[in-house]
């Protein structure tokens, strides 16, 4: 699926996930609560690329972390600065498109502490994911976390990612393989029956902070 064809997807149904802003930022604040140690200590600076509503960037925030956000889909940032219209954070319109292999404007040409990205690489094909891993490489100073899939399935979910159009179905195959091929430490970090944390780092010498 094109990049412009998904972004209008999500435009679209920007209002329905407007409807679990609240189930995703209790979500993400208990897995911050219970896994954050692993990525922020000495963490001062986020990039949340793909931040749909801006639940995950709310969460990261309410840690008194300085946080800027990121998503192709327009009416997804409108809502994420609503939703965070009482929090320091910022958010910008970025196409994906060619964001990734141009960062030359703010906020992208900037570096972090860590870059996030939840739920966003299973819906970009294979050359749009290496794309996004190099820019992830060299605009972190310290850790890339990706919040996506493991590679269990559900029917539902299965559906869901069908209709979607994205790449689902090789992404959950081939990820373990993709993390290792783009970061050289990489720890995996279940945080539900099918989601996972893989943290990585960008060199060997962070190997002992895992």
């Amino acid at each position: 699926m094109s990049m412009q064809r998904h972004i209008r997807i999500f435009n679209k149904i920007a209002p329905v996930y407007a409807l679990f802003f609240g189930y995703q930022l209790r979500r993400y604040r208990h897995l911050l609560k219970q896994y954050g140690h692993e990525i922020l200590a000495q963490t001062h600076s986020v990039l949340d690329i793909g931040c749909g509503t801006g639940a995950l960037v709310r969460a990261l925030s309410e840690c008194d972390l300085d946080v800027c956000g990121v998503d192709g889909a327009e009416r997804m940032i409108q809502l994420a600065r609503r939703f965070n219209r009482k929090r320091p954070a910022r958010f910008a319109v970025v196409d994906a498109q060619t964001a990734f292999t141009k960062p030359d404007s703010e906020p992208l040409s900037q570096t972090y502490d860590l870059v996030v990205a939840s739920y966003v690489l299973h819906g970009l094909q294979k050359d749009e994911r290496q794309a996004l891993y190099a820019y992830m490489r060299g605009h972190t100073r310290r850790t890339v976390v990706i919040m996506d899939y493991n590679q269990n399935r559900s029917w539902l979910t299965s559906l869901i990612e069908r209709m979607e159009g994205g790449d689902y179905f090789r992404f959950i195959e081939q990820i373990h393989q993709e993390m290792q091929d783009n970061f050289p430490v990489v720890q995996i970090v279940q945080t539900g029956k099918r989601s996972a944390w893989y943290i990585c780092r960008c060199s060997n010498q962070d190997r002992n902070r895992l």
